[in-house]
């Protein structure tokens, strides 16, 4: 280390083992020096400094000091290597108990940075680390919980620890108040999905969760449902879901007089469940028929922002496959309600919603091997539709602007759609002119639409000659070819 630097560390030292009134100032030095410091300048400020003496600070009642102090350590423990972090061991226990926020959180960011580490898994694993970390969990500041549940799910992801141990941890917290609870829950539905041990031995724990769902606190019914999502992950997570009845208890909650609190939810459940690969969507909605009408029915409603946008989007995942759309003709004048609205809001709607409805529509026509069908779904939705898409896109509003040209780009990957694209005047002119795109985005999407139609085996016998061959041209110009532009040179008299 220079010696006008190691000077300054001899100074700041000094002050600080005196522990008058400027230890905060040479504190507040300290942590800007180490800020532009090396990894080895770092650790040869720590040997001058003494990390001890550091630790002796946090004892005290001044949070100014305190919060100094941290950010120093943090910044050390940053260069040490992480056997050497090991040795502070008792002083990292003393912080995760400490009643200053800021020093629970250094302790834990340590933890988590060098979770990867045996020489820590090995310390964190040890019997009091364990507890104090666990504890963690129920820690009053959520940026410490969600830190101590980061540092867990990795341990037990790379079988580090105990699952037995950590479930008994688990549930010792868990009867601290409601928000704990949840915590608990998510990171136990989380570690499950990993491995079908992990989710043996926290089965207590997820079927209280489970168990929550037949309680009276709506916002730990509300939490837990979305923490059941998560365990559709794996399929010794869905063995679970389906061992203990929850589809049938969502379906129950789409029914009861606070139904609108539970639809979002279960809406996103079964929604997500529906897409899952090898999913049985025909049987799953005859034998709850309250998803696909909720859903539907829901389409109806945009100003219920949460319940609209998860029935959109779950419309959309159904529509898109095969065994979904053999679902939804269960419900067949539900469907082609639900599928006008759809196109009103398209056309009518407030920009938000427009933009989401075009997506839902891009992705049900995104479905393969049924393109008789999805034409007749967009021809519902919208009867003259590349008329109103083409008036969407030529709008000067970026977000309509592109999901238009997205549906476009779908429809011109089909023989249907190019049919359609055809009989519309003034749509080829609009696709080969370059002045209506200034943004990277939309030049890049329009040369998609463009690149989609020459690859095509179709479009040419479609569109005729003449105008495949501009289309050849403007695709091997590229999506941000400029052509020349006409300059008048003025002579000077």
């Amino acid at each position: 280390i220079k010696s006008n630097m190691a000077a300054q560390l001899h100074s700041i030292k000094q002050t600080i083992e005196n522990n008058g009134e400027d230890v905060v100032s040479a504190l507040y030095q300290l942590n800007t020096l180490l800020e532009y410091y090396t990894r080895e300048e770092v650790i040869k400020a720590a040997e001058i400094i003494s990390v001890q003496l550091l630790f002796d600070f946090l004892t005290s009642s001044d949070e100014e000091l305190v919060e100094v102090c941290c950010g120093v350590l943090g910044k050390i423990f940053k260069a040490l290597e992480p056997r050497e972090v090991c040795l502070y061991r008792d002083y990292i226990e003393l912080g995760l108990q400490h009643p200053f926020e800021r020093v629970r959180q250094t302790c834990l960011d340590t933890l988590a940075s060098l979770i990867g580490d045996p020489n820590v898994q090995e310390m964190v694993t040890t019997s009091t680390v364990f507890h104090l970390v666990t504890q963690s969990v129920g820690d009053p500041s959520l940026k410490c919980a969600n830190v101590t549940s980061s540092i867990l799910f990795n341990l037990t992801k790379q079988k580090k620890c105990s699952d037995d141990a950590l479930a008994v941890e688990l549930r010792g917290i868990m009867q601290k108040d409601s928000v704990v609870r949840c915590r608990v829950y998510e990171l136990a539905a989380k570690i499950a999905v990993t491995d079908d041990t992990h989710l043996a031995s926290l089965t207590s724990i997820l079927v209280g969760m489970v168990q929550e769902l037949g309680g009276d606190d709506v916002l730990v019914q509300l939490n837990c449902i979305e923490m059941l999502i998560l365990l559709m992950e794996s399929s010794g997570g869905r063995q679970f879901l389906e061992n203990h009845g929850v589809i049938a208890k969502l379906h129950i909650l789409l029914a009861v007089d606070l139904a609108m609190m539970y639809i979002p939810g279960a809406l996103k459940f079964f929604g997500y469940m529906s897409s899952l690969k090898g999913a049985d969507v025909e049987s799953l909605c005859s034998q709850y028929p309250g998803f696909l009408h909720t859903t539907l029915d829901a389409i109806h409603h945009p100003e219920e922002d949460a319940t609209w946008g998860v029935a959109v989007d779950t419309l959309g995942i159904l529509g898109s496959l095969l065994p979904g759309r053999k679902a939804l003709k269960m419900s067949s004048s539900r469907l082609e309600d639900a599928l006008r609205q759809l196109g009103r809001l398209i056309r009518e709607g407030r920009s938000d919603v427009r933009v989401r409805s075009m997506h839902t529509l891009y992705t049900i026509l995104s479905c393969p091997d049924d393109s008789q069908e999805s034409r007749r779904l967009l021809t519902v939705v919208l009867p003259q539709p590349v008329v109103t898409l083409l008036s969407i896109a030529r709008q000067p509003f970026p977000d309509l602007h592109m999901g238009a040209l997205s549906v476009i780009l779908c429809l011109a990957q089909s023989h249907w759609g190019q049919q359609e694209i055809k009989v519309v005047p003034g749509f080829i002119e609009y696709l080969l002119d370059r002045r209506t795109e200034t943004e990277r985005p939309g030049k890049e999407l329009k040369y998609d639409i463009v690149h989609t139609l020459v690859s095509s085996s179709t479009a040419e016998l479609e569109f005729g000659s003449s105008v495949f061959v501009k289309l050849r041209k403007y695709d091997r110009e590229g999506p941000f070819f400029v052509g020349e532009t006409t300059s008048v040179a003025f002579q000077e008299i």
